[in-house]
Order: structure tokens, then sequence, then C-alpha cells
């Protein structure tokens, strides 16, 4: 006995999609992987070649999909280039950390914390009342050591 199919559902799988067509969100837990390039090479390969398909494996029968997100591997040794120090990087990063929250069902940001600083890149912008508040500071500290 066949089970009958919405015509939305039919619809979606020639192609004909409209504003209201109403889908089945997908299961996903999307994590973006924070740290620094320097450092945790060896434990983001071990997250994402080792620790991501066991957790998939456990989570196949469920359907729920696991993704890690994490911008530094492969991306060569840990030696920081122009690339890396590009200001718009920050920006690309920032930008897959929304998408991992947005899109994920659970849990979205791991960060491994180490010791090494690393390079800090200058924003692109800067909002007017946040130069308002750096201004401020700057004639506090004016007033007093000066």
């Amino acid at each position: 006995m066949a089970v009958a199919v919405e015509e939305a559902v039919l619809s979606a799988l020639r192609g004909q999609v409209s504003g209201n067509t109403r889908l089945p969100a997908p299961r996903l837990v999307k994590i973006y992987v924070a740290s620094n390039k320097r450092e945790f090479r060896e434990e983001r390969r071990v997250l994402l070649e080792v620790v991501g398909p066991e957790i998939q494996s456990f989570y196949d029968d469920r359907q729920i999909e696991m993704e890690f997100v994490d911008v530094h591997f492969g991306t060569g040794p840990g030696v920081e280039s122009a690339v890396d120090i590009d200001p718009y990087r920050l920006d690309d990063h920032l930008s897959e950390v929304m998408i991992c929250r947005r899109d994920s069902k659970s849990v979205f940001f791991i960060a491994l914390i180490g010791n090494d600083l690393g390079t800090f890149n200058l924003p692109t912008s800067i909002d007017a009342d946040v130069l308002s508040v750096f201004g401020g500071i700057v004639a506090w500290r004016r007033a007093i050591y000066c």
C-alpha cells in the first residue's frame, strides 16, 4: 500500500518551489572550531578526521548530520602568511560562525584556547558609537596623565 505524497514535496522534487513552499529543515549540527592557526594542529586534525566521523556514526540512525568547520584545517603550515593577516579574513571567519549559528540545531562553537595570541587584525570598519567610547577613554586618560 503506497503512502500519499504531498503535492509540495512532489513540486520540490521537480524543482518547482515558491516562496510559500514549506519543506522540512535538515537536522544539522554544524560546529565551528576556533583556534589559533599555529596551535592545536594535531588536535584539530583528530577532531575532524577521527572524532567527527565517530560522532557522525553515532547520529546516523537518528538522521542527524554532523559537520565541523575549521577554517585553518588544510591551509598549509602553521606559519601565518600575508593572506592570514588580511583584515577581511576576520569578516570571513565571523560569517562562518554566524552560518554555523544559523544552521545548527545544537552546539555550534568550540574554542581551543592556547598560549599563543597570534596576530591581531584591525577591523575593516568601526561603528560610530564604538568610536565615541574609544574617544571618551582617550580624553579621560589625557586628563589624568597629562
